[in-house]
């Protein structure tokens, strides 16, 4: 179903040196069954999720912030994200998911996006939505 996405945000080095994206995405096609798109938006390295899922399942979509929410005009960070705070800027680009998802032609068809926390895990077949 080309219709529906799931929507991950992952940011902060802590993010990126785990392995929660790999297992939600994991659980989310092994035991949800999900076969759809799965966009994952980090501002971990490009390298980071280039691994076997990302090379073989091309609903796997990982896209990077766009400078225009980072920076301003003149190139100075649009916030200070500090570790007390870190946890605001995945909170700021839900706001954009809908702009992230016009970006890539194969999403053309998404009707439905579902935004999903990265520690989440399936639990059984997601063929309800």
């Amino acid at each position: 179903d080309n219709t529906r996405a799931i929507f991950l945000i992952s940011f902060g080095k802590e993010a990126s040196e785990s392995t929660l994206v790999e297992r939600c995405i994991l659980s989310l096609r092994r035991r949800g069954n999900y076969t759809g798109h799965i966009i994952v938006l980090t501002d971990a390295p490009p390298t980071r999720y280039q691994n076997e899922w990302s090379k073989n399942d091309k609903q796997v979509i990982v896209m990077h912030p766009l400078d225009k929410h980072l920076n301003d005009e003149n190139g100075k960070p649009l916030f200070k994200y500090t570790r007390d705070n870190t946890s605001l800027k995945s909170k700021r680009f839900k706001t954009f998911i809908v702009d992230y998802v016009g970006l890539d032609a194969r999403l053309d068809s998404v009707e439905l996006i579902y935004y999903l926390d990265i520690d989440i895990m399936a639990g059984k077949d997601f063929k309800i939505f």
